[in-house]
């Protein structure tokens, strides 16, 4: 059984694992979809309502959401994050009450109605709510409801809120429904994910060892080129890949990337 360790570093010069989760905020690679979602968010500042983002796992979703609100001024807006979308109804209004610095109760109506005073109350002060629901796929059909429900001031007529719906592309499918046209009519921004382009992949592989002090050019002929064609456009996989190739070449005691140390980590990652 595979060891993770450390011994890589020196290997192959790396002051750290640029690959590694934990490391991603360290090199942020401004792909297409990067750059395109940050200007749909931009213009969602200035419309406020609703969006949606979709795509499949692992194309970054969650990482350019993160960094776009890690970004906003901080006297200007109210960033909440509830990554936990499978918990009931109740437990997600009681958790948005919580996130908005308010003691919710065990009653929805009246939790309802503090999260409305709350976001008036926000706007008072000149302060946006910046929801995102992340994994909202996972979103119950009802909970879509309440929030038709609890985001409706002034007769449909008041935005003073950004609320992001970010998940997999089957929820588009929960919102296709007639029940959910109410709210499918009130998403002023929709954003499909669509992964890194083959070019776009050997660059952020590139960018990532160059950020962590490492060389780029650790590839054997057409083994770079396998990662990418094997990763398909997902930089989630591309880090597993990644990161069981500069173990398994460390291992075998070599300063390159081969094919063979290619193949050998794509089948660690059981892609």
């Amino acid at each position: 059984m595979i060891q993770y360790n450390n011994r890589y570093f020196a290997t192959f010069n790396l002051l750290y694992d640029p690959f590694l989760k934990n490391n991603a905020d360290k090199c942020i690679f401004e792909s297409s979809d990067f750059r395109e979602l940050n200007f749909c968010l931009n213009r969602l500042l200035d419309i406020k309502g609703f969006a949606l983002i979709t795509g499949d796992p692992g194309l970054g979703k969650t990482t350019a959401l993160r960094m776009f609100a890690h970004n906003l001024n901080k006297n200007l807006y109210k960033v909440i994050y509830i990554p936990i979308t499978s918990l009931t109804n109740m437990d997600l209004i009681y958790l948005l009450v919580k996130e908005l610095g308010l003691v919710p109760t065990n009653r929805k109506s009246t939790n309802i109605k503090t999260i409305q005073k709350a976001i008036l109350d926000f706007a008072s002060r000149g302060i946006t709510p910046f929801i995102i629901f992340d994994e909202a796929n996972y979103i119950s059909s009802s909970f879509l409801n309440d929030l038709k429900m609890i985001f409706n001031f002034k007769m449909d007529s008041y935005n003073n809120f950004v609320v992001i719906l970010a998940g997999l592309p089957f929820i588009l499918s929960t919102l296709s429904s007639i029940l959910h046209e109410p709210l499918r009519q009130r998403i002023g921004i929709n954003y499909s994910f669509q992964g890194l382009s083959k070019s776009e992949a050997e660059s952020y592989i590139r960018n990532k060892l160059s950020s962590a002090g490492g060389s780029e050019n650790i590839f054997d002929e057409g083994a770079l080129n396998y990662i990418v064609d094997s990763a398909k456009g997902k930089p989630r996989v591309i880090d597993l890949i990644m990161t069981n190739a500069l173990l398994v070449a460390s291992m075998n005691q070599t300063h390159l990337i081969t094919k063979k140390v290619a193949d050998d980590a794509i089948q660690l990652c059981s892609i």
